[in-house]
């Protein structure tokens, strides 16, 4: 189960695994309740993670984002894309493959697969061969999009 495109629950016959971000939680069954959503809103509460009611959710390709739009990606994701990549279903009930991305008034579900994200890295200019977004290009994005506040709303960025 997918709340808010970011937690994936899934059970197995003796333990429940409920992921938010890279972090996993493995809990005895027994504790699940009747509604695993409940579980996952109690859990989240727990761990003071935010999930914003009111922000648009967009599923995009990254080929379809606006150059500003990647740049600041590239700002929050520095060594690359792949490792922070979530897994959701969408209203269809396929699994998805994505990016999460925050901006003020949106959150971008940007699909890509693993070998994508390490596709885009390897071929951009802006990342030298190790994937690491390379310095001049980062302080130059960081002064283009220094007015840019939502920036420092996600999770993977560093000022």
């Amino acid at each position: 189960m997918v709340i808010e495109g970011i937690v994936e629950f899934f059970q197995q016959k003796t333990n429940v695994h409920l992921t938010i971000r890279k972090k996993t939680l493995h809990l005895p069954k027994i504790l699940v309740p009747v509604r695993e959503q409940h579980l996952c809103k109690v859990i989240l509460k727990k761990y003071n993670y935010r999930m914003e009611k009111n922000k648009l959710r967009v599923i995009k390709d990254y080929e379809k984002l606006s150059k500003e739009l990647k740049e600041q990606i590239k700002l929050v994701y520095p060594d690359g894309f792949s490792q922070y990549l979530i897994q959701f279903r969408n209203q269809k009930g396929d699994l998805i493959s994505a990016l999460p991305f925050e901006t003020d008034d949106k959150i971008y579900m940007i699909k890509m697969s693993v070998q994508k994200a390490e596709e885009l890295i390897l071929l951009d200019p802006d990342y030298d061969d190790d994937g690491i977004l390379k310095s001049e290009i980062k302080d130059k994005y960081a002064d283009e999009h220094s007015d840019v506040d939502y920036l420092s709303e996600n999770d993977n960025y560093d000022a």
